[in-house]
């Protein structure tokens, strides 16, 4: 996920490759709970620094509705009532280095991961105050 046309910002917690916002966190998960077959976009903005590309979401954009929140698609997201939250099955679509989030409303549980080559991996991830 290194791009020398993302802006140079260094990130505040140096482990971490995604940086979501309490408000999409809350908006995910309000979705999720609503309605049984969730999905959508994380919108954001893609960065980098030393230690290569991140993403920060400010919002998101529910399928079939407007955008919330600033910036563009950073990956997306889904909920899997009662199916846990594993890492995203079968081909990986999009870029390498696209987010996806997993939701089990069910279990209050909700899981990041990073397209990377063959698949999903685990993206360690912060909620951030607004």
């Amino acid at each position: 996920m290194s791009d020398p046309a993302r802006e140079f910002r260094p990130r505040l917690a140096p482990g971490a490759r995604l940086f979501v916002s309490e408000g999409a966190a809350a908006a995910m998960i309000s979705h999720a709970e609503s309605d049984g077959g969730a999905e959508g976009l994380m919108t954001g903005s893609l960065y980098r620094d030393d230690r290569g590309g991140y993403a920060v979401v400010t919002g998101i954009a529910p399928r079939g509705r407007g955008a919330g929140g600033r910036g563009g698609a950073v990956g997306w997201y889904r909920s899997v009532p009662g199916g846990g939250c594993e890492a995203p099955g079968g081909p990986a679509d999009g870029p390498e280095g696209a987010f996806a989030a997993v939701i089990d409303p069910l279990s209050s549980s909700m899981a990041f991961f990073e397209r990377a080559e063959g698949g999903y991996e685990a993206a360690p991830a912060v909620i951030m105050e607004p």
